[in-house]
């Protein structure tokens, strides 16, 4: 089988939802699509192909948009047996071509400009009053455009500054190196020290030649998603246009000689700026300015529907990796007029400076960007790009709202770093980069929907959220991750000796612990549980009640007879939290594992334990744990209502003392928040447990800016 159809999980499939498609064709379509690509995930499809993103793959597979011919191509070739791909190849063209048919009749049905000439002028002002309305939202897209690309512009220039003094950086570092090595040959009484220093020197180099490779990067990044809003831009200003053109047709068609009309009312350009973001957060402007320009994107869509304008041709693709491609660093933006101002014509080409080194242009002397105001125009198109953007998913519109709040761009992240680190200024990932290139990740085992080991490959939330979090510290794939089992008791010793590197595994955080371990979130809030054993008769416990076994509705913990004796693991947070209790309510048992516990309680229920000590009645734990034990222990039950004030938060245990590694996992913490990844592995590995015991999680967005900020 290949691994394109080798579905990761057999035991769940994915939920698309169901199809709205806006043609019977397209839903027709969507249902095609969906065989086709079986019981994969949207992560799975968006890693056997690597262009469409997840979002795009929920729209294609609800209906709401149609896949295109190449991908759908490509879907056969990859997904299909080759003795059926001819069929399916067929087939899917077909339903493509009549969907995408009735998506033209369905839109030329509603286009405005198939009214019948006896069109009212009631109709024609309504018909007017949506083309103004399309008119003013692409003006206020163009003006949030142009403040995104001088964003843009200014963000590049300073990251060619940056790489101009890592460049120096690196040269200076080389010569000290060279002088180093020269006297190392002729001063042999200098030898050893003048070796330190090479070594030192050599580590400098290769530090500056991986920032400055990763700031070239960067640039790249950024030159890509100025294109893309160039483009856009110049999609808004052309439907700007358009619609003014309808304006005028639709107060022609209500007033029979109209005289020469400009655009009503006049726009000016706003104080609003977007500030150059900080070194550290260039990846995340990235991401927000990639979500503001989906939403212009995706307002421009509505804008068309509304004014019943064609779309536009596809940008032309944009490969900053493309061989001819001569890497250029944007400047200032020197503007022409615009073909609709009243300055002049439009001369027919702009242009773009380079950045100087030593002029008026250099990022130290920036010449000030033209002022824009009543009768000006729309602001004027940079110079041609070689290249186009390459198309994103359309998001949501109210992701933007957050994006560009009171004229500055947010960081709709909830991890705000104090300073910059490094990942080579923690001693665990030194330590991981030289054993192996492998980073050691304790976890628990047997936590069903959390962590445990079937058929020798480790599966569950944490799991899943653990390798997340070693992929953004440069750890990716099973050769580069070790999966450690740690018990409670061990876990804060195997940290600060170095035998893991991190742990991920329901492990609580509490200040006592504080003192000995540092932790970065909380990634998951719960709260304490008890589970007892019930059989298959009725939802009644059984308990031990003056000295004899009896059955006894549970619903909270003080339902307990006293002396009742509950199991948990020693030094965990249950077992705090039980000794707060009055010591006549609970006799305390401890285990070293939680399937121990369970053991224990179900093979205790007639009392009969083999040894003098009474049966245990009860397990004790965070209630996702216990969840995930219940699916596989039909005879046990969770009691209805936690234990009061036992809410606590799980964190990622580090090393005490490593401040970087716990700054880049805060920081991989919250990106899985806001970028959707929580939600996901959740929904995949933990929700079907949680749910059938009415148990609800949210991602802690709140506790993580308290107890996360930096």
């Amino acid at each position: 089988m290949r691994d394109e159809e080798r579905p990761t999980h057999p035991l769940r499939a994915p939920r698309h939802g169901p199809v709205e498609a806006e043609t019977p064709e397209g839903a027709e379509l969507a249902t095609w699509l969906r065989a086709r690509v079986g019981g994969r995930t949207l992560r799975q499809l968006e890693g056997i192909f690597p262009h469409p993103r997840r979002t795009q793959w929920s729209e294609f597979l609800k209906g709401r948009k149609l896949i295109p011919l190449w991908l759908l191509n490509d879907v056969v070739t990859k997904l299909v047996a080759p003795q059926d791909q001819q069929l399916h190849r067929g087939l899917g063209q077909q339903l493509l071509a009549a969907a995408e048919e009735a998506g033209r009749t369905r839109r030329e049905a509603e286009s405005p400009t198939t009214a019948s000439r006896g069109t009212t002028a009631h109709e024609h002002q309504v018909r007017l009053n949506d083309a103004l309305e399309g008119q003013i939202k692409a003006q206020e897209t163009v003006q949030s455009l142009t403040h995104l690309i001088y964003a843009f512009i200014t963000a590049m220039a300073d990251l060619n500054q940056r790489c101009r003094n890592l460049e120096i950086q690196r040269d200076e570092a080389r010569l000290r190196l060279s002088r180093q090595e020269m006297e190392t040959t002729t001063n042999q009484q200098r030898a050893e020290e003048n070796k330190r220093r090479a070594a030192d020197d050599a580590r400098r180099v290769a530090e500056a030649e991986q920032r400055l490779a990763e700031t070239e990067r960067r640039l790249i990044e950024f030159e890509e998603r100025l294109a893309r809003a160039r483009w856009e831009k110049h999609n808004a200003e052309d439907l700007r246009i358009e619609a003014f053109q309808q304006a005028e047709q639709r107060r022609r068609a209500i007033e029979p000689s109209p005289g020469e009309g400009t655009p009503p009312g006049s726009f000016e350009e706003g104080s609003r700026s977007v500030p150059v973001p900080r070194p550290w957060e260039y990846d995340h402007f990235l991401e927000t300015a990639d979500a503001q320009l989906d939403y212009h994107e995706a307002g421009m869509v509505a804008i068309r529907e509304q004014i019943g304008s064609a779309a536009p041709a596809p940008a032309p693709d944009f490969d900053p990796a493309s061989p001819d491609r001569a890497r250029t660093i944007p400047g200032q933006v020197v503007p022409g007029p615009s073909t609709d101002s009243p300055d002049g014509p439009d001369t027919g080409t702009n242009t773009v400076r380079g950045v100087s080194t030593d002029g008026a242009d250099s990022p130290d002397n920036p010449q000030p960007r033209p002022e824009r105001g009543p009768g000006r125009g729309p602001e004027p198109e940079p110079g041609p790009v070689r290249n186009g953007p390459k198309r994103r998913a359309v998001l949501a519109g109210g992701i933007c709202l957050a994006v560009l709040a009171g004229g500055g761009w947010l960081a709709w992240n909830q991890y705000h770093p104090t300073r910059e680190y490094a990942l080579t200024d923690s001693p665990a990932i030194k330590d991981a980069q030289t054993d192996g290139g492998v980073l050691r990740i304790g976890v628990k085992a047997n936590q069903p929907g959390l962590s445990e080991e079937i058929g020798g490959e480790w599966v569950g939330f944490d799991i899943e959220f653990a390798k997340n979090i070693a992929k953004e510290l440069g750890f990716e794939g099973e050769s580069m991750i070790d999966f450690i089992p740690v018990t409670t008791k061990t876990r804060d010793d195997q940290l600060n000796n170095g035998q893991i590197h991190l742990m991920v595994g329901s492990y609580s955080v509490t200040d006592e612990r504080k003192k000995e371990v540092d932790f970065a979130g909380p990634y998951f809030i719960t709260d304490q549980g008890m589970m007892v054993y019930t059989g298959n008769s009725g939802d009644e416990a059984w308990v031990e009640q003056n000295g004899k076994q009896a059955r006894k509705k549970i619903n909270e913990p003080d339902d307990f007879p006293d002396g009742t004796v509950v199991c948990t693991v020693g030094k965990s947070i249950s077992k705090t939290i039980l000794d707060k209790l009055p010591a006549s309510k609970f006799k305390i048992k401890e285990e070293s594992d939680y399937q121990t516990c369970v053991d224990n309680l179900n093979s205790s229920t007639d009392g009969t334990t083999g040894s003098t000590e009474p049966p245990v009645r009860a397990v004790v734990t965070d209630r996702p744990i216990l969840a995930g034990f219940l699916a596989a222990n039909p005879n046990l039950s969770m009691v209805p209502n936690p234990l009061e004030a036992s809410t606590t938060g799980w964190g990622v245990g580090i090393a005490k003392g490593d401040a970087a590694l716990r700054h880049f996992v805060c920081e991989s913490i919250a990106d899985q928040i806001d970028d959707g990844t929580w939600r996901e592995v959740y929904r995949e590995e933990l929700e079907d447990h949680l749910q059938e015991q009415n148990i609800k999680a949210t991602p802690p967005r709140e506790e993580l800016r308290t107890e996360c900020p930096g």
